[in-house]
């Protein structure tokens, strides 16, 4: 493997005062910038609320020497990379990720979009409008009532209860003050001395510094402004609570004072050791008293020596009449932690899963790690684990400052057996007992498209049934409940877990560091055999429900709808029905197949003892996924007034020909479809086109959630905009089509892949029924592509000839969409 030792940081400052963060990491296969500005909504007058994160999306509007086509969103999409911003309380960040060879040109559009930025009015008025519509949304969001009434304890003084998000009453772009305190702002934190920059990739420090220092440099030179200290948290006097918004949602928060300076890494390490799943931990004490469904801990702010934690514990029916004893169980757990007489084995333990964590972590992940601890090593130092100490002596019952329901007068303080998190068994894994005798498995088909030498692997196996399954979600979820304890150490360990389904099919991933992989294997196969028994109330217990956005909602159905949506089972709790007879029963008549990439033979040989003892029996892998003409729609219910749209259209299966047309479309519609959607109509915030792969075909996926245009409306956008298409692709020239299919062609290529996306790209080949030279085979098919072999494409998705899905979260009105 690349050794993670080899990565080689390094920081300074340019004469104009921007600080640099530089990290040459061999074993990246994408690079990234980010940019953080230390200065967010807390710093605006507050007169203008808003203001700060205006700005943010104002920036992405183009400059005098890349407009808005041609800024820095559009480049990376056509590079296949990431791109976003984030407005904070106190920081503001932007970044990216692409391929290397694209970095210097996202770096410039990025450095000019913050130094250099329009304040059109007429840009300013329709970015206003989408602020708005984000606030529509944000404003009906059950999480954002229940964010104010956490928030209500804190001082009215304090920004943190201030409105920040910005609307069209707030943001007053043509008043004068308005643009005077809007341009006033970008300067006075907009500006060298203010800014942080990061790199991250595997270009050599060399190339990396020159990057910052030729574009870094463009900024205005300043010196750090000190932002203004907040005033306290709490009020002098205590504030009368206000009603409980949900009495099936257990919250508790602490409003800290005067931290010491190593607080965030105790938080991080408190959060770590709160969210895991070990046996005797917080959850699992917890779950097995029937009392919580989750538990999380956030942090709602933090400042200098000030921060905000909340924990948010979704109670079950038999917990909510309990709340009262989940609360001094929680306090119990804290207290036990803090109890503990030597704090040596969890700091080092908690420390060698960060640096593991930082190891493994990709190029956006580590920029964005990088400005937010610079050099420091990943982990909990030795005034960290003061620092803990000092969290969890603040971190008491008196004071927290929300209402937790009087107990009843019966019940008697729990006593719960508490347990340290043992060590990780992945880090170290012991090799998986092997047999002499070689195994032999055609249903596995192996891959060396990822070098063993790397030490990145993937295992993925599939999951057949002779017929539709009955409460397959309820069934699914219940396997996810067995599996999490493994699933979270070995996602500590560098390894992904991933249980899911494909319409009818079931699919394991394992996906990351390949040594550990067969352990985690061999540890996983018990479970989906047979689920403690304790498991099982996930599967008598009704679905939680939907309390996302309706666009994220349909995007958690989409694989399942678009694979085979006539017979998908609805998400029902299986009350009456035996879950352990009839995952046993299901199992009997399974047929798996999988696809292995980046092992050693050695690892191979272990992945093949341990397979043996899978459920179900082999079988070679087919693929039997067909077009199927016409319209098709799916209701996705949920409880948002706002209206959103899926539309999915496939390719034809089995054409790769056809597959690189599709994705040329793709690679072209998509920036425009952003500019058309979101800048030119304002149809909303959410909105996005991309190609995904489903049951092995691509798939050209638009989506759009609005909150003022109906479905129909979003629909009749969408058919307007794909009737445009012929005309505008018959527009481009031979230099600029030909450039298109170079720039997508050179996407596919394995050195440009990363692990992740190499290894995604093979099984969703296998699943099509190509071959393992798929890649290569659809570079040349993508460059022997001509225009006519486009339209001819186009002329088959507008008519709808291979099939469009269409989800929404309202019911159709219109007769040619056949119902599912």
């Amino acid at each position: 493997m690349n050794n993670p030792s080899a990565t080689s940081l390094e920081s300074f400052r340019l004469p104009n005062g921007l600080t640099v963060i530089l990290a040459h990491v061999p074993r990246l296969k994408r690079t990234s910038a980010a940019i953080r500005i230390a200065a967010g909504s807390h710093d605006v007058d507050r007169a203008w609320p808003g203001l700060a994160h205006f700005l943010e999306h104002l920036l992405f509007l183009g400059t005098d020497t890349y407009p808005a086509d041609e800024g820095l969103m559009p480049y990376v999409q056509r590079h296949a990379g990431q791109v976003n911003a984030s407005t904070g309380d106190r920081l503001t960040d932007f970044f990216f990720e692409v391929p290397p060879v694209a970095l210097e040109g996202g770096l410039i559009r990025l450095c000019d979009m913050l130094a250099h930025p329009h304040f059109a009015l007429e840009g300013q008025r329709r970015e206003r409008e989408v602020i708005h519509a984000e606030f529509i949304a944000w404003s009906r969001d059950i999480r954002t009532h229940r964010l104010a009434w956490m928030m209500h304890p804190l001082s009215r003084h304090h920004p943190a209860r201030a409105f920040h998000a910005g609307n069209r009453y707030s943001l007053l772009v043509p008043n004068t003050r308005f643009q005077t305190a809007l341009k006033a702002f970008h300067a006075r934190f907009y500006q060298a001395g203010q800014m942080t920059l990061a790199l991250v990739g595997p270009q050599p420090l060399d190339e990396l510094r020159q990057l910052a220092v030729l574009h870094g440099s463009q900024f205005n030179t300043g010196e750090h402004v000190q932002q203004t200290p907040p005033p306290a948290l709490l009020p002098a006097e205590t504030v009368k609570p206000i009603p409980l918004p949900d009495a099936n949602t257990l919250g508790l928060m602490f409003a800290l004072e005067s931290l010491p300076a190593e607080s965030s890494e105790a938080i991080d390490c408190l959060s770590h050791w709160m969210h895991a799943e070990h046996d005797g931990g917080l959850i699992d004490r917890l779950r097995k008293k029937g009392w919580i469904k989750t538990l999380k801990l956030e942090t709602l702010y933090r400042f200098e020596q000030q921060a905000v934690l909340a924990v948010e514990i979704a109670l079950t029916e038999a917990g909510a009449k309990e709340a009262s004893q989940v609360a001094r169980a929680f306090f119990d757990w804290l207290a036990f932690l803090k109890r503990q007489p030597d704090w040596t084995e969890l700091q080092e333990e908690y420390t060698r899963l960060a640096q593991q964590a930082r190891a493994i972590s990709g190029a956006l992940a580590l920029s964005r790690s990088l400005l937010e601890h610079g050099l420091t090593s990943p982990g909990l130092s030795d005034a960290g684990v003061i620092a803990l100490q000092h969290l969890l002596s603040q971190l008491r019952p008196e004071h927290n400052l929300l209402p937790i329901p009087d107990a009843p007068e019966h019940n008697a303080e729990p006593v719960l057996d508490w347990r340290l998190p043992p060590l990780n068994p992945f880090l170290t894994p012991a090799l998986t007992k092997v047999g002499k005798t070689p195994v032999s498995l055609p249903a596995l088909v192996s891959s060396q498209a990822l070098s063993p030498d790397h030490g990145e692997g993937a295992l993925y196996i599939c999951w057949r049934f002779p017929e539709p399954v009955a409460y397959q979600p309820a069934l699914i979820r219940t396997l996810n409940h067995a599996l999490r304890v493994i699933t979270d150490q070995a996602r500590q360990a560098g390894v992904d877990v991933s249980l899911s389904t494909l319409g009818q099919h079931w699919q394991l991933r394992i996906t990351g560091l390949s040594n550990p992989i067969p352990a985690v294997l061999d540890a996983l196969i018990p479970l989906l055999h047979t689920p403690g028994h304790d498991v099982w109330r996930a599967f008598s217990q009704p679905p939680p429900a939907p309390n996302s956005m309706p666009i994220r909602q349909l995007m958690s159905r989409f694989d399942d709808l678009v694979a085979e949506p006539p017979y998908t089972a609805a998400d029902q709790a299986g009350q009456s029905v035996e879950g352990p007879a009839l995952l046993a029963s299901l199992w009997s008549t399974a047929q798996w197949h999988g696809l292995a990439i980046g092992f050693s033979d050695a690892t191979l040989d272990q992945l093949r003892h341990c397979m043996l003892n899978l459920p179900g029996t082999t079988t070679p892998p087919t693929s039997t996924l067909e077009s199927r003409a016409g319209h098709w729609w799916h209701t996705v219910t949920g409880h948002s007034a706002e209206h959103a749209v899926l539309l999915a259209c496939p390719a034809p299966a089995h054409d790769i020909h056809q597959e690189a047309a599709w994705r040329f479309i793709g690679h072209v519609v998509q920036p425009r479809f952003y500019q058309r959607m979101r800048v030119e109509l304002q149809l909303g915030y959410a909105v996005f086109s991309s190609i995904r792969q489903v049951a092995g075909r691509s798939t050209l996926v638009f989506g759009i959630q609005s909150p003022s245009v109906t479905t129909a409306g979003i629909l009749g956008h969408l058919e307007e905009f794909l009737a445009l298409l012929p005309s505008e692709a018959a527009a481009l020239t031979q230099e600029q089509f030909t450039q298109q299919q170079r720039a997508l062609a050179d996407q596919f290529l394995a050195s440009a892949l990363d692990s992740r996306h190499l290894s995604e790209a093979l099984w969703s080949a296998h699943l099509g029924g190509y071959s393992l030279t798929y890649l290569d085979d659809l570079r040349e098919a993508i460059l022997a592509l001509q225009p006519d072999d486009i339209q001819h494409a186009l002329q088959a998705l507008r008519s709808a000839y291979h099939g469009w899905t269409c989800l929404a979260n309202h019911v159709s009105t219109e007769t040619h969409w056949l119902t599912l």
